[in-house]
């Protein structure tokens, strides 16, 4: 099912041996890791174009220690 999601965000900063899968379900979501990277393309999210193609280039599954994640806020 398509997802509604709120114009206020909050961020994770990602630590050593995250997932976007992990950080979904530890900031209860309610999206799969595959959702929440998806999110990070939305107008709600505020990325830069910068940080877009940064994020597009490493792909889903691959996240880096001290990088900034866009968590849809509140549920």
């Amino acid at each position: 099912p398509a997802h509604t999601y709120p114009q206020k965000r909050t961020t994770h900063i990602v630590r050593h041996g995250e997932s976007l899968s992990s950080i979904a379900s530890s900031e209860h979501t309610g999206l799969t890791g595959q959702e929440l990277y998806s999110y990070q393309f939305l107008p709600q999210a505020g990325r830069s174009a910068s940080a877009l193609a940064e994020i597009r280039k490493r792909g889903p599954n691959l996240v880096v220690t001290g990088e900034s994640i866009a968590i849809p806020y509140p549920k």
